[in-house]
């Protein structure tokens, strides 16, 4: 979500500045997320079974899309990329629908950006503002 004020302010030349407040959002996974895991790895053993041939690294990559990392998270990312294979088996499929609706967007930081141009013919340069450098460095004084 962007809202984009534009403004003009003369210092000494005429600059076009840009200010935006940008949203960042999280996606995260409830708990049906395990069930997803249950279909689709029932569906790869199934599969390895039938063919009689070392595909464990299909195995892998499902259980690796479902391990946790060290903090405890489930990588997303390698989690949305097992709900694009299209494969014609009712397990997998159920569990592709099951993972797209454990899918809860979160709402996460709000943050202020600012841009400058000398002139409309430019490109926006960001302008790096950090409040803590504009902290005293010594409360007392």
């Amino acid at each position: 979500i962007r809202q984009q004020y534009n403004i003009q302010v003369e210092i000494r030349q005429q600059y076009n500045i840009q200010v935006e407040i940008r949203q960042q959002y999280n996606i995260q996974l409830d708990e049906r997320v395990a069930r997803a895991r249950e279909l689709m790895l029932d569906y790869v053993k199934s599969e390895i079974d039938s063919l009689k041939k070392d595909t464990t690294f299909l195995r892998k990559l499902v259980e690796d899309s479902f391990r946790a990392n060290e903090k405890g998270y489930l990588p997303i990312a390698s989690i949305l990329k097992l709900t694009r294979y299209e494969v014609k088996d009712a397990r997998w499929n159920e569990a592709r629908g099951i993972l797209q609706d454990a899918i809860k967007p979160v709402a996460g930081k709000r943050y202020l950006v600012c841009s400058v141009r000398n002139t409309t013919q430019q490109d926006f340069k960001a302008i790096r503002l950090d409040l803590a450098d504009c902290w005293p460095s010594d409360p007392e004084k």
